[in-house]
């Protein structure tokens, strides 16, 4: 007798992976998101924040984020806010953006500090967009283009 496909005890065929072993953040599961209502912004939000994850560490900049589904609730909402932020603001600069990021981080008890901390709300880019290295304002500028591009999905 041959085994239903969808049966826990087929074979399942392997997550589709990209160059490297990484996991696309585009599952079918998100891209059906995209479309829908309020998770839209936290499925725009997830692909953004993987790419700036990888981003982060090609650069060996610090601190390097968890995978979304390990990244805390707080950080989560601030990086769905920067996706509202894009779509109210769709002509913003990646520098207009990091400022807006600057001013919900502060107004949420967070300073400036050499040392990412999350407990102690501590993080190291939260300065003017000219201070940052150029590897961080490219984040801000691939930020802005993911979602910006997403958005007309």
């Amino acid at each position: 007798m041959a085994k239903n496909p969808s049966s826990p005890s087929a074979p399942q065929p392997p997550k589709p992976t990209a160059p490297g072993g990484v996991t696309p953040a585009i599952t079918p599961e998100l891209n059906v998101e995209l479309h829908r209502g309020p998770t839209r912004y936290e499925a725009i939000a997830r692909v953004a924040h993987e790419a700036n994850r990888v981003l982060t560490m090609h650069a060996g900049d610090v601190p390097v984020q968890p995978a979304w589904e390990e990244y805390a609730d707080e950080l989560r909402a601030s990086a769905i806010k920067d996706v509202e932020f894009h779509e109210e603001n769709p002509n913003a600069t990646p520098e207009q953006a990091h400022e807006n990021w600057c001013k919900v981080k502060t107004e949420a008890g967070w300073v400036h500090n050499g040392i990412y901390n999350l407990e102690g709300k501590c993080h190291p880019h939260l300065r003017p967009y000219g201070a940052l290295a150029p590897e961080v304002r490219l984040k801000d500028k691939m930020f802005r283009a993911i979602v910006n591009a997403m958005l007309k999905l």
